[in-house]
């Protein structure tokens, strides 16, 4: 039989994986200064709105779709998985670490709004600010590159 734990741990990893995949839409429209909840998702390129099936965290990319829009066939970004991929397994080390309890839910949301500051900055420097601000706070200056420190 399998034990309760699995199940949870599970369950854990696919909330995370469709909690990731929020947050790439929060990520994205907050630099477009567009609404998170209307419209729904849609190509970047020729603007088709994707099917529901297509919206399945990590699955419909390599699986359904091969990393490619359904209608134009274009490239979709390799971001929308790697996200959604790392806000599960933190959830689910998250939850390895602390199971049920307080210090859970404010660890994973805590992470996902450190995802979605990184998200937003991308681009922006080589090391995003929030994690060159966490670093410093943390005491682990040193691991990031001088160069990227700008003025803290």
């Amino acid at each position: 039989m399998i034990d309760e734990i699995y199940v949870f741990a599970f369950f854990i990893l696919i909330t995370g994986a469709c909690i990731g995949s929020f947050l790439n839409v929060v990520a994205l429209r907050a630099l477009s200064k567009e609404s998170i909840v209307f419209p729904s998702s849609k190509c970047p390129v020729c603007n088709t709105p994707i099917k529901w099936y297509d919206n399945i965290p990590i699955f419909s990319y390599f699986v359904l779709l091969r990393g490619r829009c359904r209608n134009c066939k274009e490239k979709i970004s390799i971001q929308y998985p790697i996200v959604e991929f790392i806000c599960a397994v933190l959830f689910l080390l998250i939850f390895m670490k602390y199971e049920f309890s307080w210090q859970t839910l404010f660890l994973m949301y805590f992470g996902a709004s450190a995802i979605v500051k990184c998200l937003k900055e991308k681009g922006i420097t080589r090391t995003p600010t929030a994690v060159r601000g966490f670093a410093d706070r943390m005491g682990a200056r040193e691991y990031v590159a001088e160069e990227d420190m700008g003025d803290m």
